[in-house]
């Protein structure tokens, strides 16, 4: 018994099944019946799903003819599954490509979030150290102008004892020359 093996067996097949001749002769019917009956049927539903459009229209108008509904939802059922597979696949694809894209610009979020925490951070330390530098500078002003507020004074209290002695010698002067 011949079996259908590959694509061409396949489309002749269903030719001869639409064939006016095959219509009239139920005997060539069975025969091609029985051709499709010994045939792998994965292999049947993989020629079938990797068929172009015309060559599946002509096979599912044969495959009802020769074999029948069922057969035939069997076949576009698989057909079925194949293309939501592929639907998937593609989705999961987009997903996944998707997906990469994302946790890329998570990668680059996090590594300007850690540059930026590194710059935070030395960024404070220097400005502790400023502050550090700012307190002991305003603790040395704060020094010098009470060193000057007390140079202030004892200028003032010579100043004073300066007065005194000048007085005291323009009185000795007087004294001296009464």
């Amino acid at each position: 018994m011949h079996k259908i093996e590959s694509q061409d067996e396949f489309a002749q097949w269903a030719r001869y099944v639409n064939h006016a001749d095959t219509a009239c002769s139920p005997h060539k019917l069975c025969d091609l019946q029985d051709e499709f009956a010994w045939s792998d049927g994965k292999a049947l539903k993989r020629l079938f799903i990797e068929s172009d459009q015309t060559e599946k229209e002509l096979l599912v108008f044969s495959i009802q003819k020769a074999m029948g509904s069922g057969t035939l939802l069997e076949f576009i059922k698989s057909y079925s599954v194949y293309r939501a597979q592929v639907v998937t696949e593609q989705e999961q694809d987009d997903i996944n490509s998707k997906w990469t894209e994302v946790l890329q610009k998570e990668r680059d979020i996090t590594d300007k979030l850690d540059k930026f925490k590194l710059t935070l951070a030395v960024l404070e330390s220097q400005n502790k150290a400023l502050v550090t530098d700012n307190d002991n500078m305003t603790a040395e002003v704060s020094r010098y102008y009470q060193h000057n507020m007390e140079l202030q004074d004892t200028i003032k209290d010579m100043q004073e004892t300066v007065d005194k002695l000048s007085a005291f010698e323009s009185h000795i002067k007087e004294l001296l020359t009464v």
